[in-house]
C-alpha cells in the first residue's frame, strides 16, 4: 500500500517549488499510488530540482514510456533523479528515449571524466580500438552517429549529476574548474569517436560515394585542433565547439587525393555530431575560424596554414589562436600545428594597427552584448 500520511495542501506543492499546483497535486498523488512511495517523500525529491515542473513532467513520461523503470527505486535515488531532470529537459527526454543506464546512473553520484576515460568509452560506442592510433568504427554513417550521441549523453549525465550534487553539497566552486575540463575532454572524445565512424562511413561508400580502400584511409592524417572554450578546457553545456582541421598524407599518396579523402573525413565527422538523425545532434562543430572563414578550404595542410598566417591573416584570426590545442585525430600532426602557430601568436601585437584592430573587436563583441534591462 502507497505510504500516504496526509492529504497534501496546495500549499505543500507550492512551497516545493511547483508552479503548476492542481496539475502537480494530481501526478505526484497517481505517481504516489503506482510507485508506492509517499507524497511526501516525492514532494521532498522534486523540491531539489531547478524546475521541479519540468522534471515531474518528463519522470511521468518515464513511467508511462516504461513502466517498471523505477520501480523499487531507493528515496537517494529518486532524489538524484528529480535533480538530473529538473536541471536539465533536454536528458530527461534523452532517457525517456534511452533508459537502459539510467539506473546504473542513479546509484551513484556521478563523476568527472577525464581526457583518457572519455576518449576509450566513446570509442568502445562506436566499435572502434582506443588502442589504435587511427581507429576505426565499425558502426558507419546514422548508426555510428546514434551511437556517438547516446553514449556521450549518457557520460555528460554523469558529469552533470556530479555537478549537481557538488552544488547541494556547498562545492559547486570547487568543482566547476574540473567540471569544465571534463566538457572539454568529453567534446574531444565525441570529435575522436565521429572521426572514427567517418574512417568507417568512407570505407563502406555510405557517404553517398565509392567506397574508400583501406591503405588509403591509412594513408591520410587528420588532425583536430580545438580552438575558443574548447581549446581553453573552459567548454560549458551550451557552446558550440570550435575546430580546425590540419591533414598530412604518406608520400606516395597523390595530394589532390590525399586532400580529397581528409576532407571527406573531416566532413563526415561533423555530421556524425551535428546533422539530424533518430538520435539529435549533440553541438554545432564549427570549423569558420580556419583561414578565409566559410569561403576557405575546410581542410588545409601545415604548410598552407603557415603559408596563410604569414601572408595573409587579420589580427582577429591570431587572437583566435591564442587557445588553439590539439583535442584529436593525429596528435602529433596536431602538436606541430599548435607550435608552428605559436610565434604568429606572439608577434601579432608588432604589427601595424593591432591595438586599432583589438579595439574594433572589442566594440563588435560588446555591440552582440544584450544591454541590461
Amino acid at each position: 500500500m502507497p505510504r500516504l500520511q496526509r492529504q497534501q495542501s496546495l500549499g505543500d506543492f507550492a512551497r516545493a517549488g511547483f508552479l503548476e499546483l492542481s496539475e502537480a497535486r494530481t501526478s505526484i498523488t497517481a505517481l504516489s499510488e503506482l510507485a508506492d512511495v509517499s507524497v511526501s517523500t516525492l514532494l521532498e525529491a522534486f523540491s531539489l530540482s531547478g524546475d521541479p515542473d519540468v522534471a515531474l513532467a518528463r519522470v511521468t513520461e518515464l513511467r508511462e514510456r516504461h513502466p517498471g523503470m523505477l520501480d523499487g527505486l531507493a528515496d537517494a535515488d529518486g532524489k538524484r533523479l528529480c535533480l538530473l531532470f529538473g536541471a536539465s529537459p533536454a536528458l530527461g527526454s534523452f532517457f525517456v528515449r534511452n533508459p537502459s543506464r539510467l539506473r546504473e546512473l542513479l546509484a551513484s553520484e556521478g563523476r568527472v571524466i577525464g581526457s583518457a576515460a572519455a576518449r576509450t568509452e566513446m570509442l568502445l560506442a562506436v566499435g572502434a580500438d582506443p588502442a589504435s592510433t587511427r581507429p576505426a568504427a565499425t558502426l558507419a554513417a546514422e548508426a555510428g552517429a546514434t551511437a556517438l550521441r547516446v553514449r556521450y549523453r549518457e557520460l555528460l549525465a554523469e558529469l552533470m549529476l556530479y555537478d549537481l550534487m557538488a552544488g547541494l553539497a556547498g562545492r559547486a566552486r570547487d568543482a566547476f574548474e574540473g567540471v569544465a575540463a571534463s566538457l572539454s575532454h568529453l567534446a574531444d572524445a565525441a570529435l575522436e569517436a565521429g572521426l572514427a565512424v567517418a574512417r568507417a562511413t568512407l570505407a563502406a561508400g555510405a557517404a553517398g560515394g565509392s567506397p574508400v580502400a583501406a591503405e588509403r584511409l591509412e594513408a591520410v592524417s587528420l588532425a583536430i585542433v580545438a580552438m575558443g572554450k574548447c581549446g581553453a578546457e573552459e567548454l560549458n553545456v551550451v557552446s558550440d565547439v570550435d575546430v580546425m582541421f590540419v591533414a598530412a598524407a604518406d608520400d606516395d599518396l597523390n595530394p589532390d587525393v590525399a586532400m580529397r579523402i581528409a576532407t571527406q573525413l573531416a566532413a563526415e565527422t561533423m555530421r556524425a555530431i551535428h546533422d539530424p538523425a533518430s538520435e539529435p545532434p549533440l553541438w554545432q562543430v564549427d570549423a569558420n575560424l580556419r583561414p578565409e572563414g566559410r569561403q576557405g578550404a575546410l581542410v588545409r595542410t601545415l604548410a598552407s596554414h603557415v603559408g596563410y598566417y604569414e601572408r595573409w591573416a587579420k589580427t582577429w584570426e591570431f587572437q583566435a589562436l591564442l587557445k588553439a590545442r590539439a583535442c584529436a585525430g593525429d596528435r602529433e600532426l596536431g602538436e606541430r600545428y599548435v607550435e608552428a602557430i605559436a610565434p604568429f601568436v606572439w608577434s601579432a601585437a608588432d604589427h601595424e594597427g593591432f591595438v586599432e584592430d583589438a579595439q574594433a573587436m572589442r566594440r563588435r563583441v560588446e555591440a552582440h552584448i544584450p544591454a541590461r534591462i
